[in-house]
């Protein structure tokens, strides 16, 4: 029987076990060696999650106290709609 998945919001305590993760989804894009993102992007990105006044905001998908998958979202306004609308960022599983 496997494991039950947890979903739930990153934390600080995160980081190192997010990273690797992140460099996966975004070698899925093609976005590796020579074309990588800068750090520095990953550093702002990561800290935009704890940032109470952006509108960017992670999950992960924890089992036997592994991160198996991240998700990465915000919140913004619709031309259409009187409310903010949720847009799914990155969706990445192991």
């Amino acid at each position: 029987m496997s494991a039950p998945i947890q979903i739930r919001p990153v934390t600080h305590e995160d980081f190192d076990a997010w990273l690797p993760l992140w460099d996966a989804y975004n070698a899925f894009y093609g976005r590796s060696g020579e074309t990588a993102l800068p750090r520095e992007i990953t550093q702002i990105t990561w800290g935009r999650f704890f940032d109470g006044y952006e509108p960017m905001h992670a999950m992960v998908a924890e089992s036997n106290g592994q991160l198996a998958g991240i998700v990465h979202f915000l919140y913004h306004r619709h031309t259409t709609l009187a409310g903010p609308i949720c847009y799914l960022q990155d969706l990445y599983t192991l």
